[in-house]
């Protein structure tokens, strides 16, 4: 087995063992971990997108949104499986 694939097996188990622990959810367009107490708290894993090993805490949201507070509400508000910066250019687009 290549050292690529060995890669991906590996991250597709932590993969597996994460969702164990963390509640993901079906949305209207696939599925993701999502934390509302977290976002607002200022605390923790908030968000993760379908398919991705990518974990977003309320600070990565402020990030994203270049400190813009409400931004980064109408961003963790709206997405539903896919990152927050893919959504962030389909709202500049």
């Amino acid at each position: 087995m290549h050292r690529i694939e060995k890669n991906i097996l590996h991250h597709a188990k932590q993969n597996r063992e994460l969702r164990k622990y963390l509640k993901y959810t079906s949305t209207e367009n696939g599925c993701c971990f999502k934390d509302n107490q977290a976002f607002e708290n200022k605390k923790g894993i908030c968000y993760i997108p379908e398919l991705s090993d990518t974990k977003y805490s309320y600070k990565d949201f402020i990030k994203i949104a270049k400190g813009d507070e409400d931004l980064a509400h109408t961003l963790f508000s709206m997405v539903d499986w896919q990152s927050p910066e893919t959504l962030l250019e389909d709202f500049n687009n």
